[in-house]
Parts: C-alpha cells; sequence; structure tokens
C-alpha cells in the first residue's frame, strides 16, 4: 500500500499507462516464478533428505530373509529416489531459477519505487517523461533477462550435443586433423 499517496491509491492515468501496467505484470510474473522455483526445490531438497537419513537406518535392519530381502529394496529404492530428484533439480534448475526470478523482481521493484519517489533516473521528468522512460526501463530490463535465458538455453544445448555419443550406425567424428 502506498500511504504517501494521496487516498494510497494510484492515479487512473498512471494505473492505466501500459509502461505501469508491464511493470506489474512483469513484476507478478517474476515474483510468482520465483515463489514457485523456491517451493520446488525445496520439496525435491527436503524429499532427498528425508530418504538419505532413512538409508542408514534401514541398513541397521534386522530380521528373517524375508524382511532382509524388503529392507535391501527400500534402500535401494530410497537411492535411486534420491538420484532422480537430483536429476529432476538438474534438469529444470529450479534453484538457479528461484535465485534468477527474485533477483528480477527485485531489480523491476526498484525501478517501480525510484519512479514513484520520483528519483534516479525519474528525478526532474514530468510524469510522461518518467512513465516513457518507466516503460524503456521495464523493456530494457526484460530483453536483458530474455537474452541471457536464450544464452543459457543455447549454451546447455551444445553442451549436450557435445556429451551424447554418437548415433547408432554413425561414425564418430574424426579428430581434428585427422585424415580420410
Amino acid at each position: 500500500m502506498m500511504n504517501w499517496l494521496p487516498d494510497g491509491k494510484l492515479p487512473a492515468d498512471i494505473a492505466a499507462h501500459p509502461g505501469w501496467r508491464r511493470l506489474e505484470d512483469q513484476l507478478a510474473w517474476y515474483d510468482e516464478q520465483s515463489a514457485r522455483n523456491h517451493r520446488v526445490y525445496l520439496r525435491i531438497k527436503a524429499g532427498q533428505i528425508v530418504l538419505a537419513s532413512a538409508i542408514p537406518l534401514l541398513a541397521l535392519m534386522d530380521g528373517t530373509p524375508p524382511q532382509i530381502a524388503v529392507t535391501r529394496w527400500l534402500t535401494a529404492v530410497a537411492g535411486a529416489v534420491i538420484a532422480v530428484l537430483e536429476a529432476l533439480q538438474q534438469l529444470n534448475q529450479y534453484s538457479q531459477h528461484w535465485i534468477e526470478y527474485r533477483s528480477m523482481a527485485e531489480r523491476l521493484k526498484r525501478d517501480k519505487y525510484l519512479f514513484l519517489a520520483g528519483t534516479g533516473p525519474y528525478h526532474g521528468l514530468h510524469m510522461e517523461a518518467r512513465l516513457a522512460t518507466l516503460a524503456r526501463r521495464v523493456e530494457d530490463l526484460a530483453s536483458t533477462e530474455h537474452e541471457q535465458w536464450a544464452a543459457s538455453a543455447m549454451q546447455a544445448l551444445n553442451e549436450q550435443k557435445e556429451a551424447a555419443p554418437p548415433a547408432a550406425g554413425t561414425a564418430a567424428p574424426a579428430a581434428p586433423g585427422a585424415q580420410k
């Protein structure tokens, strides 16, 4: 709530401006995505901790041969689930996305409050110029974040291609400088 504004409400002409609406839309999206990735990351890690803690306890269990077989299976399943959870975390990068999205939300929030206070890049500008500056800065932030995402995605694809074994029936690429 902006208590320093008259009646605590943003003037309608500002609230309706495309630059302000884009800021609010982007801020809400990054806030939600940050929170979602954080929740998933914490759930994965909590599951891994619980399962990893269960393995030594399962190893200590005694019993008759059928009980020992069940304990071995439970131990193996716990280890496999830990590996799957870690693979999902690495594949989907929940912790990295949580941090990146939170950082972007904070950058947007900073610009929002600089705009509202009329300071920083908004200092001394009349309202139309402030709104135009806000729109440009929000788009610059979004564009930069998108470019970083695209570069990261391309790097991951290139790393996957380099690490993948040659398809069946195809020859491995020749070493640099090798003759045919």
